[in-house]
């Protein structure tokens, strides 16, 4: 309920003032859902945490424990009751769960403690003291760019996908223009190159990953070409003279007048080529260092990226691909937030494309494609970097956020407990 405000003086308000605790209380009325029916509540707050943890299931299977409803009851004391007699201003929270065994199944309602009720002014009632949430300014998920120096004093471009709850990716260039990807900052030394996670995400093959970027060309080898017309354009696979076996032409190598001349001269009629004007042939060269390592399709991505993030651990395809989709497609591991989507969206051009509820990667990853080109851009000056420190790259997180992080993070340990 909203506060009534009491003025005291004479001078009467040009306007109304706005309600500045109503940020806080309406966070938290969001959070509990409390005067809506159960039946009705929204997937946000309270009920997608409960949502989130629950069905739990055992080991064996036999045993399947699923969360119906939670209610609260009316507090013990009330606001001045709390505040004279030194007491917790709290309500408490009962939530019906169901366990299931096989065929048979059990329905009981469970004391889980304690909720603190918050005042009309925005406050807690704590052992007769009244406390208050301070709500948090924190980067905003959803994705930037930054420009680093290195030692040597050259400029070092990175983009990064920010999620809310979940692993980070930042893709960076290095003083030799090679994209390298790091999946979780904690493990900054656990990196690998950025066509690697291409290839770990579905695009396996080569040429799979140049259409991503590039446009390819069919040309006819017997005419007349020039330097000018040749620009920015590289073979797209190996030439070999059928006669002599020998390499006319190799794999990303610049076309010249001169190699279509040989071409032509071994009999190969047309060619297809990769044109590279969109970055230079950038791209590429994080290409040729993935072959360089023997990473040839999406099974060798995956044990790749799986050897660097859990060193130790036989790496195959099966637990490899496992890890990836619980690291980004499952949402109670990685969670951009409606904020992060809303923001990555809009930074990326996929508003008509990906749809706001989707809070995990999309499944054909576009997110880190277009996060590729975005950098790309940059690199070729036809783009800017972000500035880190705008309050459009921070947002608040309030009361009800904060609660919904606290109890995911204790519903979490209760889940290891059960199973």
């Amino acid at each position: 309920m909203k506060a009534e405000r009491k003025v005291f003086g004479r001078l009467q308000n040009v306007y109304d003032p706005p309600d500045l605790i109503e940020i806080q209380t309406k966070s938290y009325n969001d959070f509990l859902q409390e005067d809506v029916p159960p039946a009705k509540r929204e997937e946000k707050g309270l009920q997608a945490i409960f949502h989130e943890i629950f069905p739990i299931e055992s080991f064996d299977g036999h045993y399947v424990l699923d969360f119906v409803e939670y209610e609260f009851q009316a507090p013990k004391f009330t606001y001045q009751q709390a505040l004279r007699e030194g007491e917790t201003y709290a309500k408490p929270l009962y939530a019906t769960f169901r366990l299931k065994e096989k065929e048979d199944a059990m329905t009981e309602k469970v004391f889980l403690g304690e909720i603190p009720v918050m005042t009309e002014d925005g406050a807690f009632v704590i052992h007769g003291a009244e406390r208050v949430i301070v709500s948090q300014l924190h980067r905003s998920p959803g994705i930037s760019t930054e420009r680093t120096t290195h030692a040597n004093g050259q400029s070092l471009l990175s983009v990064r996908i920010i999620p809310d709850r979940g692993s980070w990716i930042e893709i960076m260039f290095d003083t030799n223009d090679v994209m390298w990807c790091f999946m979780d900052q904690r493990r900054r030394r656990r990196k690998f190159f950025a066509t690697t996670l291409l290839r770990a995400l579905g695009y396996g093959s080569d040429e799979s990953i140049l259409k991503l970027f590039y446009d390819f060309k069919t040309l006819e080898t017997d005419k007349k070409w020039t330097e000018e017309g040749l620009r920015n354009l590289v073979m797209k696979d190996d030439k070999v003279d059928t006669d002599s076996q020998a390499v006319i032409a190799r794999r990303y190598d610049p076309c010249t007048p001169a190699m279509m001349e040989q071409l032509a001269a071994a009999g190969i009629r047309t060619v297809e080529v990769v044109d590279v004007a969109v970055d230079a042939g950038t791209l590429i060269k994080t290409l040729r260092e993935d072959a360089k390592i023997g990473i040839q399709n999406e099974e060798d991505a995956l044990k790749d990226i799986y050897k660097r993030m859990r060193p130790g651990d036989p790496p195959t395809a099966q637990n490899a691909k496992q890890m990836m989709h619980k690291l980004f497609f499952e949402l109670a591991h990685y969670d951009l937030g409606y904020v992060g989507r809303h923001k990555i969206n809009k930074k990326l051009g996929l508003s008509g494309t990906v749809p706001e509820e989707l809070r995990t990667l999309s499944n054909n990853s576009i997110e880190v494609i277009e996060a590729i080109r975005l950098l790309l851009r940059i690199f070729m000056g036809k783009d800017q970097v972000d500035d880190i420190d705008h309050l459009g790259n921070r947002r608040v997180r309030c009361v009800g956020e904060l609660l919904q992080n606290q109890f995911r993070i204790g519903f979490s340990r209760m889940e290891r407990v059960i199973r």
